[in-house]
């Protein structure tokens, strides 16, 4: 077995709190490290307006609110596990909203994840998935809301 399935056998046995919290530290580093490439020297232009559309806990409005402390930042985060840490943040210009973005007003099903929030989504996990990433199957089905305005 690899350590990547003994190590996502064993997410699924402690609680959705520390799974998101063991899952956050370990990826990132990776993610970090990659952001000044992703960005793609943006940095330098005075972008007043960022939309970030599955803000999750927050993690690229904090960085993105580094990099542009001035932005208006709308997070949109349809997860209710996720949302909870989104709406702590604390910034000037900082307006989180807790529904999705789609096509259509209307109440959608959502696959929301209790031990990695950041895998939440309209999609349904697929069978191949959980097979590699048993803590995945720990989900629930819930109502939300969507709608087809940023604002």
């Amino acid at each position: 077995m690899k350590v990547q399935k003994k190590v996502a056998n064993w997410l699924s046995t402690v609680s959705p709190s520390l799974s998101n919290r063991i899952v956050n530290v370990l990826t990132k580093q990776v993610s970090i490290s990659r952001w000044d490439n992703r960005l793609l020297g943006l940095g330098i232009f005075p972008i007043q307006t960022i939309i970030d559309i599955g803000a999750n806990e927050g993690q690229s409005c904090k960085k993105l609110k580094s990099i542009f402390p001035n932005s208006t930042l709308y997070a949109f985060e349809p997860s209710p596990i996720a949302y909870k840490k989104l709406k702590n943040l604390k910034y000037e210009n900082f307006y989180p909203l807790n529904l999705a973005i789609g096509k259509e007003n209307d109440k959608v099903m959502f696959f929301e994840h209790n031990y990695f929030t950041q895998s939440s989504s309209l999609l349904k996990t697929t069978q191949k998935c959980e097979e590699d990433y048993p803590f995945l199957t720990n989900q629930n089905e819930i109502l939300i809301e969507q709608n087809t305005k940023l604002i």
